[in-house]
């Protein structure tokens, strides 16, 4: 496979994860909606699974890439990049049906908090000036906390 054939396997697959969820969630919530303002918040539990579900495509297509994400001191790296995947499509599955969230958006939430602890805050340190760090480490924070949110809602 060319390296242009390969980019689009990679972006279709991303995208057409982000699609089916975000036709999936729209479906859902059709009838809250109904064109009222009021209802638009409504549209969190849509677009928060279109991320995740593109992120967990993200980790199962670019395995291989991901896993060198994953600290060295941590054994199997490979099988955590696929279950990081696998834990980010269950979530926006739970998500977007709304069943059983008040058990993936606590895990969801720790999920994300551990990667601050464990790989963002030791990437910081060692690199306090590299704005990407610091980019990756607020969001996946931010990320926590509005899972932990959902889940206390």
């Amino acid at each position: 496979m060319s390296a242009s054939q390969a980019y689009w396997h990679y972006v279709f697959w991303l995208e057409f994860a982000g699609v089916i969820f975000l036709v999936i969630g729209l479906i859902t919530v059709r009838r809250q909606l109904a064109c009222k303002l009021e209802a638009l918040p409504i549209l969190g539990r849509v677009f928060v699974p279109v991320a995740l579900a593109v992120f967990g495509t993200e980790h199962l297509d670019s395995a291989k890439f991901i896993m060198q994400l994953v600290p060295t001191w941590m054994p199997a790296r490979l099988f955590w990049a696929y279950f990081v995947g696998f834990a980010l499509i269950a979530a926006a599955i739970s998500i977007v049906l709304m069943k059983y969230v008040s058990l993936s958006a606590p895990l969801l939430g720790t999920m994300l908090f551990l990667f601050v602890l464990l790989i963002h805050i030791p990437n910081v340190v060692a690199t306090p000036h590299d704005r990407f760090r610091w980019a990756v480490t607020v969001r996946d924070l931010v990320f926590s906390a509005g899972a932990w949110a959902l889940a206390g809602n």
